[in-house]
């Protein structure tokens, strides 16, 4: 039950975090800038430059605005094509890790075995964790091609601050390694063999069962219903206690427990 809870929390916090990584790209403002403002107890005319990893904009203060698209990616600046590469690299990663984790989560019914699962959703976590140090670095290559022209006293051109898009993202990519993290966390022990000994399998389960039956002089063929909760031991297809005996007694029909 543990594992399963881990692995929840670690679901929804990479999905929340992937979420936040795809929306930045879509965002305007990735940087922002304003001219003019108030004057004593008069308004001046206002204006803003904003500009976004696909188009460079100026809005005045009667809300019109003026954009320009970015051309082909080969003319673009080079640190845009960078945060591009990085973050499309992190959505492809992260959504690799989605796909490992359905296959891995032991709420699932997918990915086979214990130990598969354990080594898929091990995967996931490391795919999840890269996924956010990759979005992590390009935001970070945007703030500092933002900030080396805002702290710099010889540059006289207009100077920008950080917008929302980077704050936003940055905590996308915490939650993805974060999620990710758990990932690993609810599986270390089983793959690194230390709750072998108190993990129960299918088949001492089945031995448990079947030297029951026999102590009591009972028969596996008057079996004709098994319930339990769905995990890979009990509700396996292949080699699961219900698979066991199924086998022991082909009138059994395994039902799934509704409290679980």
């Amino acid at each position: 039950m543990r594992i399963r809870v881990v692995q929840i929390w670690g679901f929804l916090m990479t999905v929340l975090g992937w979420i936040f990584v795809a929306c930045t790209m879509a965002m305007e403002g990735w940087k922002i800038s304003s001219v003019g403002g108030m004057g004593g107890s008069s308004i001046l005319k206002v204006a803003w430059y904003w500009s976004s990893l696909w188009r460079s904009c100026f809005t005045d203060s009667t809300a019109v605005s003026n954009c320009y698209d970015f051309p082909v990616l080969w003319s673009v600046e080079s640190h845009i094509q960078i945060v591009r590469g990085l973050l499309m690299a992190a959505l492809s990663v992260g959504m690799l890790g989605f796909v490992l984790s359905m296959l891995g989560m032991e709420c699932t019914f997918l990915g086979g075995e214990d130990l598969s699962k354990y080594r898929k959703i091990y995967t996931s976590g490391w795919c999840h964790i890269i996924s956010g140090l990759l979005s992590t670095s390009g935001y970070a290559v945007y703030a500092q091609y933002v900030s080396v022209e805002y702290f710099n006293p010889n540059f006289d051109g207009l100077k920008f601050d950080l917008g929302t898009p980077l704050f936003l993202g940055w905590v996308g990519s915490a939650f993805q390694m974060a999620g990710g993290f758990f990932y690993l966390w609810s599986v270390c022990k089983p793959l690194c063999g230390q709750e072998e000994r108190d993990r129960a399998t299918a088949e001492e389960l089945f031995k448990i069962l079947d030297c029951f039956l026999m102590e009591n002089g009972l028969k596996w063929e008057n079996c004709i219903s098994v319930c339990s909760y769905g995990a890979q031991t009990m509700a396996g297809m292949r080699k699961g206690l219900r698979t066991l005996i199924k086998k022991a007694s082909s009138n059994a029909e395994w039902t799934h427990c509704v409290i679980h």
